[in-house]
């Protein structure tokens, strides 16, 4: 059903039917609900390259833990582009 033809169908129901309360509570719920943040995650060589900091430093503050990383998988880890601002490296 397109936008459109759901506005007709809408538009002809009258005021005093109990579905058109059943509908704008389901719109109020609709904009309510939290929206997800989704966290760019940074490989090690693009936070070298993003914060202006040498290889050997990005990889010391991730040895000693001085930088938030996410395991993606085994023996891969990424950094959060939030790390960038915490740091006050960013671009």
């Amino acid at each position: 059903m397109s936008k459109s033809d759901l506005i007709t169908q809408l538009a002809a129901i009258p005021e005093n039917d109990p579905r058109l309360e059943r509908i704008e509570n389901a719109l109020a719920a609709e904009t309510t609900k939290p929206t997800q943040q989704h966290t760019l995650l940074l490989s090690k060589a693009e936070f070298v390259k993003r914060s202006g900091l040498s290889r050997s430093t990005v990889w010391r503050m991730v040895r000693d833990k001085e930088i938030l990383t996410v395991a993606i998988r085994e023996g891969s880890t990424r950094i959060p582009e939030r790390e960038l601002f915490r740091l006050g490296g960013a671009e």
